[in-house]
C-alpha cells in the first residue's frame, strides 16, 4: 500500500493531525514539508558527544523518522514506527539507547547487559551491531557491544 503524499495538502489543525497521523511517516513528512522538524541532531535533545559522533559519520540533519522518534525515546516513551529501508530507523533508536544507557563503572563491574535489541534476522543483528559500534567508538566512554544469534558458537 502506498503512503499518500502528505506534503501536497495544507496541514489540518494540529490536534486533528496528531490524532490521525502521530508517529507515522506521513505525519513526519507533513511536519518536514512545513519546516516544523528539528534541523539538527543537537535540537533533538542528544548529548553533545552523540551529536559529534554522528557528525563524524557524516550525519548532520535528522531524517523524519529520527526527528520524530529520538525525542520520544529520550523522554522514556514507547515508540512503534515504520519507515522505508534506508530512512534511518537504526540511528533513530541507537542514539537514544547510547544516551540513556551509560557504561558507568558501576554497570561495568556488574557485567550485566544494560540494553537489549531484539531483531528477526542475523543480518539485521550484525548491521545494528555495526552501527552501534561505529557510533560508540566516537564516544568518550568505552562500550562493549555484543551481537548474539543462534546457529554459531558464542
Amino acid at each position: 500500500m502506498a503512503v499518500p503524499d502528505a506534503t501536497r495538502r495544507p496541514l489540518p489543525p494540529s490536534a486533528a493531525l496528531g490524532r490521525r497521523l502521530r508517529g507515522s511517516l506521513v505525519f513526519a513528512r507533513a511536519l518536514a514539508s512545513h519546516g516544523l522538524l528539528p534541523m539538527s541532531f543537537a535540537s533533538l535533545g542528544l548529548l553533545p558527544s552523540l551529536v559529534r559522533a554522528v557528525a563524524a559519520h557524516g550525519l548532520v540533519q535528522p531524517t523524519p523518522i529520527q526527528a520524530e522518534a529520538i525525542p520520544a525515546v529520550l523522554a522514556g516513551r514507547d515508540v512503534q514506527a515504520a519507515a522505508q529501508t534506508g530512512s534511518g530507523k537504526t540511528v533513530a533508536f541507537a542514539l537514544p539507547l547510547l544516551q540513556r544507557v551509560r557504561p558507568s563503572a558501576a554497570h561495568r563491574s556488574a557485567r550485566a547487559p544494560q540494553g537489549l535489541v531484539l531483531v528477526p534476522t542475523r543480518e539485521l543483528a550484525v548491521q545494528i551491531g555495526d552501527v552501534l559500534r561505529a557510533v560508540a567508538a566516537e564516544l568518550d566512554e568505552p562500550w562493549k557491544i555484543a551481537v548474539v544469534f543462534g546457529g554459531v558458537s558464542i
